[in-house]
Order: structure tokens, then C-alpha cells, then sequence
């Protein structure tokens, strides 16, 4: 029965080819991984010189909420590559050294972090935009249970007025 198994230590063929599966996948994590930071660093200087310099006309307002959204932006961008690179990371540590034993709740937490970047998504997306935020909480007050827990803070105005001899008077 042959070896299936893409970890398997085997030269591929044909012959002269004298590397193993090993490092066609760590070679090949390894590209990725360079081209996904390469193309992440030149979008985010992009954005931020474009934010920055390009938009000379646009009033200061303007440019705070574009490096909010630029931030929350990043923030989601790097969830789904940093939910699917941290696996096969793993993955790649385990076949590169060549461990006989693969921790199973180890290999269980990885990849259910994988799985889970839907619902990590989503939660930021809701956290980080402003409007939806409000929309959630507000949803969130009419629950009995969580109304004392979300309650909104008062705005507390105190103005303070100097005392004078004209504005004073004794007290008995």
C-alpha cells in the first residue's frame, strides 16, 4: 500500500528531485507567508501615506475618521491570516521536526481558532463600527438582566461661578 500522506518523509519524482514533501510544504508555508507580508506591509504604508498626504484638502475630522476606519480595517483583515496561518504554523513545526507524537488538544485548539475566525469576524465588525455598535448595545439594554449591566452614563454638566462680594450674601 503506498504512502499517501503529504508528511511523509519520501523523495517526490522523479529521482534527480532529491527533496521530500517535508520541504515542498514548509517551502511553500514559507513563500506565502513572505508574499502575504510583503503585500500587507505595502498596503498598510500605502493607506497611511494616502490618508496622511494625498488628502491635503480634507479638514482634520475627516482624516481621524479615515485612520479609524483604516485601523478597524487592519484589525479585521487580520483575523481570517492570523486564524488560518497559526494551524498550519503548527503544522509545519510538527512535520519539520519530525515528531512522532502530535499533541491531539493541541492540534484540537489550532485548528478550532481556524474555525472559529467567522465568528471572531463578525464580533469585530460589530465592535469596531460605530453605528452597529450602538444598534447592538441598544438591542442589548432592552434585556432585564443586562440593563443595569449597559446602563448609558449620564452626562454630568457642573459650571463653576466666581464668588464676589456682589453675587454673595451672609448667612446667619
Amino acid at each position: 500500500m503506498p504512502n499517501i500522506y503529504s508528511s511523509a518523509n519520501v523523495p517526490i519524482y522523479p529521482p534527480y528531485l532529491n527533496f521530500s514533501t517535508i520541504h515542498v510544504v514548509i517551502c511553500s508555508l514559507f513563500v506565502c507567508t513572505i508574499s502575504w507580508a510583503c503585500t500587507g506591509i505595502t498596503f498598510i504604508i500605502g493607506c497611511d501615506s494616502l490618508i496622511s498626504t494625498a488628502a491635503l484638502h480634507a479638514s482634520e475630522k475627516t482624516k481621524r475618521m479615515q485612520r479609524k476606519y483604516f485601523q478597524s480595517l487592519c484589525i479585521q483583515l487580520s483575523i481570517p491570516l492570523i486564524s488560518h496561518s497559526l494551524p498550519w504554523f503548527y503544522y509545519a513545526a510538527i512535520i519539520a521536526t519530525s515528531q512522532d507524537f502530535i499533541n491531539q488538544s493541541l492540534n484540537n485548539f489550532f485548528f478550532s481558532i481556524m474555525s472559529s475566525h467567522g465568528t471572531v469576524s463578525s464580533i469585530s465588525l460589530l465592535t469596531l463600527t460605530h453605528p452597529y455598535r450602538v444598534f447592538v448595545l441598544s438591542q442589548l439594554r432592552k434585556i432585564p438582566f443586562l440593563k443595569f449591566c449597559l446602563a448609558q452614563k449620564q452626562k454630568l454638566h457642573i459650571a463653576v461661578a466666581s464668588a464676589t462680594l456682589e453675587n454673595t450674601r451672609e448667612v446667619p
